[in-house]
């Protein structure tokens, strides 16, 4: 919510795309307003260990916490800022699962 510089995790989840033949998905909707951002992530992110010896993953809530502690104004500095944050609190120069990380602003729309 960028009114509130507040990121939080969405209500819904599911199986992996392409994980299973005929997956099941829960459609839902939430309302943005202009400027909100949307942030769309594999678990390579989040299955980071936090520490070089093997101690527990960031986690999705580590990774909602890293992100309202460190607000950035340019959505390419957060999303970048991210992958070096999980590099970095792992104490790992790569990461040890594919990685998507997505960014989505939304922008107010004519009528």
């Amino acid at each position: 919510k960028r009114a509130e510089r507040l990121f939080e995790r969405g209500e819904l989840g599911g199986p992996a795309l392409m994980l299973m033949r005929e997956p099941a998905f829960m459609t839902g909707g939430n309302r943005l307003a202009p400027g909100d951002r949307l942030l769309l992530f594999t678990d390579g992110i989040t299955e980071m260990p936090c520490r070089a010896d093997g101690g527990e993953d960031i986690g999705i809530d580590g990774l909602i916490d890293w992100l309202n502690e460190h607000p950035a104004d340019v959505l390419a500095d957060l999303v970048g800022g991210v992958t070096t944050a999980v590099l970095s609190l792992s104490k790992s120069m790569a990461f040890k699962d594919d990685v998507c990380l997505v960014g989505v602003e939304f922008e107010e729309c004519g009528e």
